[in-house]
């Protein structure tokens, strides 16, 4: 009874989950389990060739590229955020629309938030490659269950990307359509604070439940002193490949 309740909350969490991250968790779900088909304990040759698809640094570099592409996004709309916050309104002298205010503020915030992630990411993976998650979705490692948390970490950063960007165009609409000679900021302080902190919390719960599960998985390595190769174990072979990469490009 209680292995069932648990089985119906984990459905239950991962559908919220879903729709929180507008339908990007289960696409990434399937690029997690891809990851299961690479051999992990497989040690590239000198003369093999890393361009492979299935090799464990070609899916780092098209990991960090894709957060290469979505931190220049995020740069770009938190520098867009913080300049609407300057720009007033033109249909009154006294304040920005508080709605609008509210948006760019929320947009700046989650901006932010994915700039800080992608950072923690792209340190984490230096550290140990994305076979650190990698290792973590093979089914050899039997301590996580469950594929959606991998995930759904994978997926924060452009799902941030997606949310920042709504809500700064939702904050240029509202200040184009709407008027009002009592609407600023002052006049909704309660709103505004709802409509901004909310996303911007529920974010960082996520980013902080992130970087949780991340560095849990390297405390594993006390745990493994026996030399295991396993998840949170940093990869011995990861500088002769890059070194391996910086030869080929010259």
């Amino acid at each position: 009874m209680l292995q069932r309740t648990l089985k119906i909350a984990q459905q239950l969490c991962w559908l919220l989950g879903q729709i929180l991250t507008l339908g990007y968790a289960p696409k990434y779900l399937k690029r997690v389990k891809s990851w299961q088909t690479i051999d992990y304990e497989y040690e590239h040759p000198k003369t093999a060739s890393l361009k492979r698809p299935d090799t464990r640094q070609s899916q780092k570099t098209k990991q960090q590229r894709e957060w290469d592409r979505l931190s220049v996004v995020l740069s770009v709309i938190a520098a867009a955020s913080a300049s609407a916050l300057a720009i007033p309104t033109p249909f009154s002298a006294l304040n920005l629309f508080w709605v609008s205010a509210a948006c760019f503020s929320a947009s700046f915030g989650l901006a932010l938030e994915g700039v800080i992630l992608i950072t923690y990411l792209t340190v984490f993976a230096h550290a140990g490659g994305t076979g650190r998650l990698g290792k973590l979705s093979h089914d050899r490692h039997s301590r996580l269950k469950n594929l959606e948390p991998i995930a759904f970490i994978i997926a924060l950063p452009i799902v941030l990307t997606t949310y920042s960007a709504f809500f700064l165009l939702s904050g240029l609409i509202s200040m184009s359509i709407i008027q009002g000679t009592n609407e600023s900021v002052q006049s909704h302080i309660p709103a505004y604070k709802v409509t901004v902190l909310i996303p911007v919390s529920i974010a960082l719960a996520a980013i902080l439940g992130a970087i949780a599960l991340c560095e849990a998985s390297v405390s594993n390595r006390s745990q493994n002193q026996s030399g295991e190769r396993t998840f949170g174990i940093q990869d011995p072979y990861a500088p002769e490949e890059e070194e391996m990469l910086v030869r080929g490009g010259d």
